[in-house]
């Protein structure tokens, strides 16, 4: 579940509001935005990618996002991408969300069967101790 909020300093409400605590979450990650490929939310629908990055000590993880990018807005026609750094302790180094164009297996099969994706998105991942943990997720409307 993503939620925004308009303040950094209003994390912490949110995080312990009843809605929130209500959702018996196991983790929630309370992130802040510090890069951004055009608009990610500019369309709610289809399905979103979020990107879980873990990352040895020590590696800049927006930097290593920012060196694959232009591979994903290329390649796979994704043309938006929000990354997330975390504020505060996390298992994540980053976590980045984008809208796909094509759904999951259309981004899947545009990545992995590209042979430049190894050679280049995973080789830098990989050189800089970096994993992504993908899920997929569509968006929910809640009704009042």
């Amino acid at each position: 579940m993503l939620i925004r909020t308009p303040r950094v300093d209003r994390l912490e409400t949110v995080r312990t509001c009843a809605e929130v605590t209500a959702l018996g979450g196991e983790q929630i990650l309370a992130g802040v935005n510090v890069a951004r490929i055009g608009e990610t939310e500019a369309r709610t629908d289809g399905t979103f990618l979020f990107n879980h990055f873990t990352a040895a000590p020590g590696t800049d993880a927006e930097a290593v996002w920012r060196s694959v990018t232009g591979w994903y807005t290329t390649r796979t026609g994704v043309d938006n991408s929000t990354a997330l750094r975390p504020a505060g302790a996390s298992s994540f180094a980053l976590v980045n969300y984008a809208r796909l164009p094509a759904g999951p297996i259309g981004f899947l099969a545009g990545q992995l069967t590209r042979p430049s994706f190894h050679r280049f998105v995973r080789a830098t991942l990989d050189s800089h101790g970096m994993h992504a943990l993908p899920t997929f997720h569509r968006l929910v409307h809640a009704s009042a």
